[in-house]
């Protein structure tokens, strides 16, 4: 890309034109409800959000509620792509790379439509190298190594030296062209948030899920970091998520995880905002792996994560 300063504008017009394609190939059509399109599934008036019942929100207008999220930026990461496939449904048709797109340009829909800002890490097109991030770094006068320092440093348990081995591991996972690796998930995150002319105010990736030796497991599951300075706000972020995809999937099994920093994924750890990763489901669980790739399935998981999202953002955290 040869103007990084024009990384995040490129990058959202090439995730429109990659996720029409995506949701062309992977959607499926809904035998369960014929009478709903998925334009209708996908957009309702925030004030139909499920979760404001329970806050002082109770009787919004829809217009000052539209206003109230308009100012708002969050990014959403597709987890894994490209070389990095991720987990592979059973019947060998479809990777976890295929789907986390379609899921993740569903829920920007939603939120889009309701006024929020979202930026994306990536397309399942195309990543920027290590050397585009770096420039446009350089072109916000990002300080990426004063960022990793004052991020290890808050934590008054942790010796210098497991510190510099923080930073170290870091800087070596920067390293790889050939993968858009976790390291450098986090730090797209920062600089697209950097970028925005309204910081974002949370980090959500979406997986798909899987275990080998079971195909009894299901459900979703949201993991978080506990050592980090967004800690609080990634566990009411994360309690948000949950009550969003409890009320439009009550059936279904869902697990908050919460771990420290040495269990944590990198990208509940490094970005600059509070983080939460979603499983989708199990692409291992006969019924998960129907459901991810059924349209109105999709569009009710996207309409869930969106209403979490848009409580969390609404109650000030």
């Amino acid at each position: 890309m040869k103007h990084p300063g024009k990384f995040a504008l490129v990058l959202g017009l090439l995730c429109v034109a990659a996720l029409l394609l995506a949701q062309c190939r992977f959607s499926q059509p809904s035998s369960e409800d014929e009478s709903m399109t998925p334009s209708e599934l996908i957009w309702r008036p925030p004030t139909e959000n499920p979760l404001l019942g329970e806050s002082s929100l109770s009787d919004p207008d829809v217009l000052t509620l539209r206003e109230a999220l308009r100012g708002k930026t969050v990014v959403l990461d597709p987890g894994h792509g490209f070389g990095d496939v991720g987990c592979a449904f059973p019947d060998g048709t479809l990777c976890e790379k295929d789907v986390t797109p379609v899921l993740v340009g569903k829920v920007r829909s939603a939120l889009e439509a309701d006024g929020v800002t979202v930026l994306q890490t990536h397309d399942g097109q195309q990543f920027p190298t290590v050397a585009e991030l770096n420039a446009l770094a350089q072109s916000l006068s990002y300080d990426l190594d004063g960022y990793l320092k004052r991020l290890v440093g808050q934590y008054s348990h942790r010796t210098p030296e497991r510190q510099a081995e923080t930073v170290r591991t870091f800087q070596e996972g920067m390293a790889e062209d050939d993968l858009f690796n976790i390291y450098e998930r986090s730090y797209c995150a920062n600089l697209l948030s950097a970028g925005a002319e309204s910081p974002a105010s949370l980090f959500v990736s979406i997986h798909v899920n899987a275990n080998a030796d079971s195909s009894a497991l299901s459900g979703f599951e949201l993991y978080r970091c506990t050592d980090t300075p967004y800690a609080e706000p990634s566990a009411s972020l994360s309690d948000a998520l949950a009550q969003g995809l409890a009320a439009a999937f009550p059936q279904t099994v869902q697990r908050q995880i919460a771990w420290d920093w040495e269990e944590a994924f990198a990208v509940n750890k490094y970005p600059d905002m509070p983080s939460v990763l979603i499983e989708s489901g199990y692409a291992t669980n006969p019924t998960d792996a129907q459901n991810l790739q059924n349209e109105a399935w999709q569009n009710a998981f996207a309409r869930a994560v969106a209403d979490g999202i848009e409580y969390f953002l609404l109650s000030g955290e």
